[in-house]
């Protein structure tokens, strides 16, 4: 991995320093990495809502995890819609990526970022990973049943599409996503005539991870 794409100075133009804290693992050995403190600001969730039905603390924080560093995208579509909530991003560079392990890996990998996650507080964990999101959601409900929310990014960029009414999408992802199904399965549930084409992308995570986007390479 391209170290200085990650470095607290890209992070912050990504993020816009909101973040309480943000974690890599070094190595396989998982010896965790940590930029304390690196916010300098916090966020506030106020969508009551969701706050009242599930009975979250404001005063802890969201946790929001990646195979990599670009789950920081998320992190920062959160910021900007809950501005005083309090981040905790992790990404797990040593296991990237995430969409070649075996369904089985990934569930494992998760369910051990959850458990770091669930120590340092969390009350809502959004999994900002389509691999993770779609081999291990379902396993971490029912394995953390009741101690904090769970948000998979699947759902909502589902829901998006099915809103638009289209005939026809394209889905590029991981070959571990596309396998599953999930996006074909969950589209042709909300839209039974809409027509999918699915397409793994393996170098997709690889080149969003060493910065080539929205240049030259990513335009081919």
């Amino acid at each position: 991995m391209n170290e200085s794409f990650c470095s607290p100075f890209k992070i912050e133009k990504i993020i816009g320093r909101r973040l309480h804290a943000v974690f890599f693992i070094e190595n396989k050995d998982c010896k965790i990495v940590g930029l304390k403190n690196f916010a300098k600001q916090k966020i506030t969730i106020h969508n009551h809502t969701i706050t009242q039905s599930h009975n979250l603390n404001n005063k802890k924080p969201i946790g929001v995890f990646d195979s990599g560093i670009g789950g920081l995208t998320v992190a920062n579509a959160i910021t900007k819609h809950l501005p005083n909530e309090e981040i905790i991003y992790f990404g797990d560079t040593a296991h990237l990526p995430y969409g070649e392990k075996s369904a089985d890996a990934i569930r494992y990998y998760c369910i051990t970022i959850g458990k770091f996650l669930l120590e340092k507080g969390c009350k809502m964990i959004v999994i900002a990973c389509n691999s993770a999101s779609s081999a291990a959601y379902d396993v971490l409900v029912d394995f953390f049943r009741g101690q904090a929310l769970f948000v998979n990014v699947v759902d909502p960029l589902v829901e998006a599409v099915a809103a638009e009414n289209y005939a026809k999408v394209g889905v590029i992802a991981t070959k571990a996503t596309i396998n599953t199904g999930i996006y074909r399965r969950k589209l042709l549930e909300k839209q039974s005539t809409l027509e999918v084409a699915s397409l793994a992308t393996p170098l997709l995570v690889p080149m969003i991870e060493e910065g080539y986007f929205q240049n030259n390479i990513s335009r081919v």
